[in-house]
């Protein structure tokens, strides 16, 4: 059976004037939602202000073990809502979006990669980069595995796709590893990385 999994969204609206800054108010959010977030026993992943079309969002994504609920993302819309509304720090009509970050938001930060440590995921390598940047390691990372032990790179075959999926292991000094299907583990540099996203896993 597959794996369903729910990113719950709780919206309030306020109305102000326009013409925001976008990186302050971000910043500035997170900071207010911070005391809260931590009551709630969640984590604040990301927050931005964006313009989507005619509208302002300003977005606070959340995560904690087990999943977010959607009275995690009600209580902490709430409190953030008023503590902006006490600061007035929002010259601008605005959606208030709480919400968890969603599988397919890719990995980023190192806090990402060490909270998502484990979990299946699906690299994506910059056109023409798995040739370079794919180097077989062995489980203690020391470059060395059965496929090569001299841990060189490891040649692209002709219409091998640019996505390398397995189970990840750590970021560290700008490679990522990970280990595939077949227990071959490998690290990736980070600078041959388009994206690194969540997997869909099926039981």
């Amino acid at each position: 059976m597959a794996n369903t999994h729910f990113f719950y969204v709780f919206i309030s609206f306020v109305k102000r004037g326009i013409m925001p800054d976008t990186r302050y108010i971000a910043e500035r959010a997170r900071e207010l939602a911070a005391p809260a977030a931590r009551e709630i026993g969640v984590e604040i992943i990301d927050a931005e202000f964006v313009k989507d079309g005619a509208d302002w969002h300003l977005r606070i994504y959340i995560d904690k073990r087990g999943g977010v609920r959607i009275d995690d993302c009600e209580k902490l819309s709430k409190e953030l809502s008023a503590s902006l509304d006490r600061e007035d720090a929002i010259d601008a009509q605005y959606m208030l979006v709480v919400s968890s970050p969603g599988i397919d938001r890719p990995l980023s930060t190192e806090a990402d990669f060490a909270r998502y440590g484990g979990a299946a995921v699906d690299i994506k390598l910059l056109p023409g980069r798995l040739k370079e940047g794919l180097r077989p390691e062995s489980p203690d990372g020391t470059g060395v595995n059965k496929e090569n032990a001299g841990g060189k790179k490891k040649a692209r075959a002709p219409g091998e796709p640019d996505v390398i999926s397995g189970t990840l292991g750590k970021l560290e000094n700008g490679r990522v590893y990970l280990t595939d299907k077949k227990g071959v583990a490998y690290s990736v540099a980070r600078e041959d990385i388009k994206t690194v996203t969540r997997a869909i896993s099926f039981k």
